[in-house]
């Protein structure tokens, strides 16, 4: 059983490898299992663009897979092996996506969803502004079941120095505009 194949000019004019395969489509061409890549520390994969230097690294390490520019050694998203969070500027998200640095969302009709499931009166879903600089939620957006599965109010919280985020304002499901009442 042929396992492997160097071809001599059948594609760019130069020879192809062809493991799995006597017909081999590109310079190499695995079909048939996986490409394995055994490293005692860091294995990693290698994707150069020579047009432009480029150089980009898929790599294991004992706790995260990373995304990288291998030029340059600067990862750009990682995976924990752990928890599956994904971390997108960061080697350690702490949540299920850690985003660090600015997001776009960008779409003729650009469409955050915050999907929450609440059957009794409160939070379904919220932003969270948080202050790094003094390690607290200093303001808060919500949006609360308000009476029905299908009714809902928005709140907006602000912080007081030394104090606790507390309700400012809220507008109910019916319209109605709170400032200073939760009522």
């Amino acid at each position: 059983v042929e396992t492997m194949r160097i071809t001599n000019g059948s594609f760019n004019s130069v020879g192809s490898v062809g493991i799995g395969t006597a017909t081999p489509a590109r310079l190499l061409h695995v079909a048939g299992g996986y490409v394995m890549c055994d490293e005692a520390t860091v294995p990693t994969y290698l994707l150069r663009e020579t047009t432009n230097n480029r150089e980009w690294g898929i790599r294991g390490r004992t706790e995260r897979l990373e995304f990288m520019d291998h030029l340059n050694n600067n990862v750009f998203m990682s995976i924990l092996h752990t928890s599956g969070n994904v971390g997108i500027g960061t080697t350690a998200p702490e949540r299920t996506l850690d985003v660090r640095g600015n997001a776009l969302i960008k779409d003729t009709l650009a469409d955050l969803l915050l999907d929450g499931n609440r059957t009794s009166d409160g939070p379904i879903g919220r932003v969270n502004f948080y202050n790094t600089a003094g390690a607290d939620v200093v303001a808060t957006i919500s949006a609360d079941r308000d009476g029905a599965n299908d009714a809902g109010a928005i709140t907006f919280d602000t912080q007081p120095a030394s104090g606790g985020n507390t309700e400012r304002m809220r507008i109910t499901s019916d319209g109605n505009v709170g400032i200073g009442t939760t009522a």
